[in-house]
């Protein structure tokens, strides 16, 4: 609401949560851009983006993390950095069909939670079958305890619990030299550890996540929270 910007109300404080107006999708065709078409979701609220992709019927397949409000980033989260602990609401995955062509747009929601989604970098707009995220909520603080990886097409799910004295960040997908997308790789991520007040760094393989670490490294100190990353090949 731009009128409250000049009222003196900060960005963030702008944003008016309207959810009788629905979520609407804009579709663009890359090669011409005054081809445009908008879809209708059920409301909600997206921050994170896991991928898309066209398949051979046209229709776009797009995942994502889904919340029924905004509290989290305009309530709990504030209250947070304010010292105040209190219940967020749930995020899961969404599933999303966007079927241009008929006009029709629909999506599933996974049950469990879920945040910070990534994939193998190198199917960015491309097939993928698998997204990795944090998850498992913790009730004695806030954030996520754990790490997953989550099959798009039938829900199975993975993951590696760090325990609920950890505050898991976002895990990275790192290929294996030579191999083919979506193939063999590492999980690579931080998490804090509460007790000891130390980042801990740890290494998985992306097909054994569940096994737990490989390797992992202990911070003399604790990191600020918030990473987001890429990985480069040295």
């Amino acid at each position: 609401d731009r009128s409250r910007m000049h009222d003196g109300f900060s960005f963030a404080d702008s944003h008016v949560w309207r959810p009788e107006l629905g979520m609407r999708v804009l579709v663009v065709d890359k090669s011409d851009f005054s081809r445009q078409q908008w879809l209708e979701l059920p409301a909600g609220f997206m921050f994170h983006l896991g991928n898309a992709w066209e398949d051979a019927q046209g229709v776009i397949r797009l995942d994502y993390v889904h919340a029924e409000t905004p509290e989290a980033l305009y309530g709990t989260d504030r209250a947070l950095m304010r010292g105040q602990l209190s219940s967020r609401p749930p995020y899961h995955l969404a599933m999303v069909r966007l079927d241009a062509a008929r006009g029709q747009a629909a999506q599933e929601l996974l049950p469990l939670a879920a945040e910070f989604p990534r994939i193998d970098p190198r199917l960015t707009g491309r097939r993928h079958r698998h997204l990795l995220h944090a998850t498992q909520s913790a009730a004695t603080h806030p954030g996520f305890s754990a790490v997953a990886r989550t099959a798009v097409e039938t829900g199975r799910t993975e993951m590696y619990s760090y325990g609920a004295d950890h505050m898991v960040e976002e895990h990275l997908f790192i290929p294996e030299p030579g191999s083919a997308p979506g193939g063999a790789g590492w999980v690579l991520g931080t998490a804090l550890a509460l007790k000891q007040r130390r980042t801990v760094l740890a290494c998985f393989r992306a097909d054994r996540l569940a096994d737990g670490p490989v390797a992992h490294a202990t911070l003399p100190y604790a990191l600020p929270l918030g990473l987001h990353a890429a990985f480069t090949p040295a």
